[in-house]
């Protein structure tokens, strides 16, 4: 008895690849991973979850000075001295002074949040990332615990209607 055409004996099967990581989603459609040995959890993908791609792009990342937008993310390529060859995600690379560079974990980019007590770090770049990618969707106001910031968009914004 044959197994047919295009199938495949289930002595020549390759095994499946086994991992103690789950991926699951937040309500808010935010990927993060969950050890089910250890119940450790983590908005970083563990290796063995990655594409190839994805096991390509990881290294090192850490924020660089920018001109316009005072902090930039940036993946480390090498160290040499006193200097750090970085890529931006535009793909460009620079050279920058090492103690200008600060480290962090790429996946805290992800994250977006309304209360800033939430961040992964409570860092200067985080929260300014973090205001500035609320600001572009036009969600203007944020909290630090019982604290408001209101980033002013300059223009008018359905936030407010004759009833407010």
């Amino acid at each position: 008895m044959s197994a047919g055409p295009g199938r495949v004996k289930w002595w020549e099967k390759e095994p499946e690849p086994t991992t103690v990581w789950r991926a699951c989603m937040t309500d808010d459609g935010l990927d993060y991973y969950v050890n089910t040995e250890t119940n450790e959890t983590t908005w970083d993908k563990p290796e063995e979850l990655m594409t190839e791609g994805e096991l390509n792009a990881t290294g090192d990342w850490v924020w660089i000075p920018h001109p316009e937008e005072a902090f930039v993310p940036a993946r480390k390529i090498s160290a040499a001295g006193t200097t750090v060859e970085v890529e931006l995600k535009s793909g460009q690379r620079k050279t920058v002074k090492a103690s200008d560079c600060t480290k962090f974990n790429k996946s805290s980019l992800k994250r977006v949040v309304a209360d800033l007590t939430l961040l992964d770090d409570m860092s200067a770049q985080l929260i300014l990332h973090n205001l500035k990618e609320r600001f572009q969707r036009k969600e203007i106001y944020t909290n630090i615990g019982t604290i408001l910031i209101s980033c002013n968009p300059y223009q008018m914004l359905p936030l407010y209607t004759k009833e407010v």
